[in-house]
C-alpha cells in the first residue's frame, strides 16, 4: 500500500491553486507514495486553523498570502507547525540573506515560479523522506508544540508615590527566577 503525502496548499489566488494542485495530482512521479490534498487556505489565519487540524506533512506556501505574506510568516508558520514542513512558493527568487533567514526559521525547500512538476515531486519526496527517518528515530508519538502566548501584568495605584514601580521590579525578578530553566523570558 502505498504512503500518503498530506499536503496543504497555501496561495491567495484561485487559478494559481489550481495550477498547484494540477502539478501535484496529475503524472505523479513519487513511486510507493501518493499525494493527497488535505486543504486550502488563501490566508494565514486560514493556514494556522488548517494546519491545527489537519496535520499535514508539507505546507506548500506561496509569499503572496491573501491578509499577509512573506518570508517572516512562512517561518512563523514553519516554526508554530513543527510536524508539518513548509515549501515556499514564491514568484522571484530570494537573496541570500533571506535564504539564510528561511533555513534559520525552519523552512525546508523554495521553489520559484513557474515550478516544474519533476522537480517539485522530487523536493516532496525528498522530505517526507527525511521527515519519516527522522520520525522513526524520536521515541513515541510526535506532538505539535504550542505557541505560549504573551502575558502582560498591569501594576497600577490610585496616587502616585505607592509603590508601583518597587512591586513591578520585584514581581518581574521572581517570575525570571522561577522560569529561567524553562528557558521562558520576561
Amino acid at each position: 500500500m502505498a504512503q500518503t503525502i498530506k499536503i496543504l496548499i497555501a496561495e491567495s489566488n484561485l487559478e494559481t491553486r489550481v495550477g498547484f494542485k494540477k502539478l501535484l495530482l496529475t503524472a505523479p512521479v513519487l513511486p510507493g507514495r501518493e499525494i493527497k490534498i488535505v486543504g486550502e487556505a488563501e490566508g494565514v489565519k486560514e493556514v494556522e486553523l488548517l494546519a491545527a487540524k489537519l496535520s499535514p506533512d508539507i505546507i506548500l506556501m506561496s509569499t503572496n498570502l491573501k491578509d499577509i505574506g512573506g518570508l517572516e510568516v512562512s517561518c512563523r508558520i514553519a516554526q508554530a507547525f513543527v510536524d508539518s514542513s513548509v515549501i515556499i512558493i514564491s514568484e522571484h527568487p530570494l537573496s541570500q540573506d533571506e535564504l539564510k533567514k528561511a533555513m534559520l526559521g525552519g523552512i525546508r525547500s523554495f521553489l520559484v515560479q513557474p515550478i516544474d512538476q519533476q522537480e517539485l515531486h522530487k523536493v516532496i519526496g525528498e522530505i517526507f523522506e527525511l521527515n519519516s527517518q527522522r520520525r522513526e528515530k524520536l521515541p513515541g508519538t510526535p506532538v505539535s508544540v504550542p505557541v505560549d502566548k504573551p502575558k502582560i501584568i498591569a501594576m497600577f495605584g490610585a496616587k502616585g508615590g505607592v509603590g508601583r514601580t518597587l512591586i513591578s521590579t520585584n514581581l518581574a525578578v521572581a517570575m525570571a527566577e522561577s522560569l529561567k530553566h524553562q528557558n521562558k523570558k520576561i
